[in-house]
């Protein structure tokens, strides 16, 4: 199948997004950059190639694709914003990564340090293993498909193999697909009905290809050799190729990439959990046992000795995981509502964490994610870890600021200070606690005492139970229970939430620009209702060209409503019209006046207008006028005065030629050149010759004191019959 090209495409505008770049072509189409035009905002749009386009089963299998997308939301998957349609052309417009593929990495520097790949497939299993969750197989995944961006982010792209197993009438359009090199077996047999641990053998071949920085099978040189040896041959070990792979590592990968799923690590959790125990330093090692048919051998499940007190482990963390994580999308068909989370730090790049995992590196700006409760994490080397929850709320924006608390050094007493002392034993029953909140400078309460504003640092508190309160003007108060042991200490961050109110303007006229602090808001026919504003004192401002401007301080209150009507005064000028000897006066072409031989005068709003004047026999003078703020705009038209003009034609050679003057399409009786007194007013005037065809002005032109210009035609022989 041939794709479009993509070459044409660039700088087209499909539905407000205008193509800027091609960042990769597939079977099925082909992946722009692309701007949108309104928002100013840069994402990748996937358009399928004309060739599926009339393809019905395909545009479903497409769709199938942006629904399947859409219910991950995960800050390791690439997040799909739209599934549009635009002259016939279907395309999903997902985020743009800003990075390099693992494919490119290992083929510019090699392999990768087996500490970075263990970071980096941690943030693949958390993401397919969410993606399994949903429902949905991944059924490509290899390096080209996995960007990582300079913070070091994963982010999966391309589920244009993806399966949706919650409607498996879905899982049987496509037989095969994928890149044999990172086939699994059972992929390669044709099993039409590809499962979880399918995408788990990928990500060990991923994970074996970056350690070593070749595939298993890198020297085979066809397609049937690489099959064999994915179905029938033992892999070489990573060790043989890297000997610096930790044996336990080896084992782990072994047991990914084993023939029969059966032997492979059964969920992604469990392949996470395996690289987190090893991290540990848990010496685990994989078993293998010998076929009984062929003697080769096969890995052997992890032998857990505690098996009780880890699947209570496991039972608690899926309930704090569930509580932490984002709320669903409404319906698995829709696409959900995004919120953004906005997050600074000072200093900078300190590493954001959501629900544990690795998102970014301050500051991060918009990160979109559905509603829910999320534990946010800030961390940074030689600073105090933030460690708190907030709550997203469903198309509602969230912007946080904090500022990290350096690491206190232990001082070393001075050698005159190293003397024999009596040590105070009631130091040990002595706590520490440290107050932050976001925003700063609110009152903290201990035990409903007032003891500072926040950040607040206070030591010497004796052992025991203590009520934090935080409070500031315009927010939720923060209230929270800490227990502080002898020479614990203890932190708390506290998040306030804005409470909000509501404004609704009303102006008049209509066609207004409205900002609130600065920001533009939209208006439509005069109203504005807006709903969610922080409490608080707001400027509002309301203008339009040719109006007075509307300026007023504001203050929201809680759960109320504050209603602004405006009315802007339009600003006028003067307008005066003299006429001889008399005419109708036209503005915008309503009459204004039937007749008039002594002055018009009007005042009217600031304005362009079209000014008309007509005399029955004399005929008429027209011509735009500005009307400006208390301004006076004075017109006079003289019927019976005649201006001067000088006519001239000349031939296709440069040479002056003799042609008739018509004006108003009657003839004149002169020929050019000439100089003619024409009456003020508007007039058509052309040359012409019989057999010639004339350039120059044949529309209505104006000739009043303020015309000046020769005119000039341009005859040319229109050429004989024979």
């Amino acid at each position: 199948m041939t794709l479009m090209k993509t070459s044409t495409h660039i700088g087209k505008v499909l539905d407000n997004y205008r193509l800027v770049e091609t960042l990769g072509e597939g079977g099925m189409g082909v992946v722009f950059k692309a701007i949108h035009t309104k928002l100013d905002k840069i994402v990748a749009l996937k358009m399928i190639a004309p060739g599926l386009a009339m393809n019905s089963k395909f545009i479903r299998r497409f769709q199938t694709e942006a629904r399947a997308l859409a219910k991950l939301q995960n800050p390791n998957i690439v997040s799909i914003h739209d599934l549009r349609s635009h002259e016939s052309q279907w395309f999903i417009v997902m985020e743009y990564v800003e990075g390099i593929d693992l494919f490119e990495i290992v083929a510019k520097d090699g392999a990768f340090s087996w500490q970075e790949s263990i970071v980096i497939i941690k943030q693949i299993l958390s993401a397919i293993g969410h993606a399994h969750k949903a429902g949905i197989i991944h059924r490509d995944l290899k390096p080209h498909n996995i960007m990582l961006t300079d913070g070091s982010i994963v982010k999966i792209t391309d589920f244009g193999l993806a399966k949706d197993e919650s409607n498996r009438m879905h899982t049987m359009t496509v037989a095969s697909g994928g890149t044999i090199n990172y086939m699994s077996p059972e992929h390669v047999k044709g099993f039409s009905f590809i499962e979880k641990r399918s995408d788990l053998y990928c990500i060990g071949i991923i994970l074996y290809e970056m350690v070593t920085g070749e595939v298993p099978f890198k020297n085979l040189d066809s397609d049937f050799d690489i099959r064999e040896s994915i179905l029938r041959k033992d892999f070489d070990t990573p060790t043989s190729i890297n000997t610096k792979i930790p044996a336990e590592l080896e084992a782990i990968i072994m047991k990914s990439i084993e023939k029969n799923p059966e032997d492979r690590f059964q969920t992604a959790e469990e392949f996470l959990e395996a690289l987190e125990d090893f991290g540990k330093g848990i010496k685990i090692k994989y078993k293998r046992k010998r076929s009984s048919k062929n003697g080769k051998l096969k890995s052997a499940k992890v032998l857990v000795p505690i098996l009780s007190i880890l699947i209570i482990l496991l039972l608690a963390t899926e309930y704090f995981t569930g509580f932490f994580s984002p709320a669903p999308a409404e319906k698995a068909n829709e696409l959900p509502v995004l919120s953004a989370l906005s997050i600074k730090s000072n200093p900078n790049n300190a590493t954001i964490f959501l629900n544990n995992d690795s998102i970014s590196h301050s500051p991060l700006i918009e990160y979109e994610l559905q509603a829910g409760n999320y534990a946010l994490k800030l961390s940074k080397n030689n600073f105090e870890t933030i460690d708190t929850s907030i709550t997203i709320e469903k198309s509602k924006n969230l912007s946080f600021s904090f500022d990290l608390i350096p690491l206190q050094k232990e001082e070393k007493e001075s050698p005159i200070e190293q003397k024999p002392v009596k040590i105070n034993a009631t130091k040990a029953i002595f706590a520490s606690l440290f107050i932050n909140s976001n925003p700063s400078g609110a009152m903290v309460y201990i035990n409903n005492k007032n003891r500072g504003i926040t950040p607040l640092r206070l030591t010497k508190l004796k052992s025991g139970n203590y009520v934090i309160k935080v409070i500031q003007n315009g927010y939720q108060d923060y209230s929270k229970k800490v227990r502080l042991d002898a020479g614990e200490n203890q932190r708390v961050n506290a998040i306030l939430l804005q409470y909000y109110g509501n404004l609704m303007i009303n102006t008049i006229p209509d066609n207004v620009t409205l900002s609130l602090d600065g920001q533009i808001i939209p208006i439509k026919n005069g109203v504005a209702q807006l709903s969610g504003i922080a409490i608080g004192k707001k400027k509002i401002k309301i203008s339009k060209n040719g109006y007075s401007v509307y300026n007023e301080e504001v203050e929201i209150k809680r759960n109320q409503t504050f209603i602004i009507n405006a009315t802007l005064s339009q600003f006028k000028g003067k307008l005066i019209v003299k006429i001889r000897p008399w005419g109708k006066i036209y503005i915008n072409n309503e009459l204004q006046k039937s007749s008039t031989d002594t002055k018009y005068e009007e005042e009217i709003p600031v304005d362009t207008y079209s000014l008309k004047v007509e005399h029955p026999t004399l005929g008429y003078w027209q011509k735009d006028i500005n009307i400006k703020k208390d301004n006076l705009t004075e017109i006079k038209v003289n019927f019976t005065k005649k201006i001067p003009v000088t006519i001239s034609a000349f031939g296709e050679n440069g040479e002056p030629f003799a042609g008739n003057i018509f004006i108003d399409d009657k003839f004149t009786g002169k020929t050019t050149p000439q100089e003619l007194k024409v009456p003020v007013g508007v007039h058509k005037i052309f040359v012409e010759m019989q057999g010639f065809t004339s350039s120059g002005v044949q529309k209505p032109l104006l000739i009043d004191e303020n015309y000046k210009e020769p005119l000039v035609f341009i005859l040319k022989e229109t050429g004989n019959s024979n």
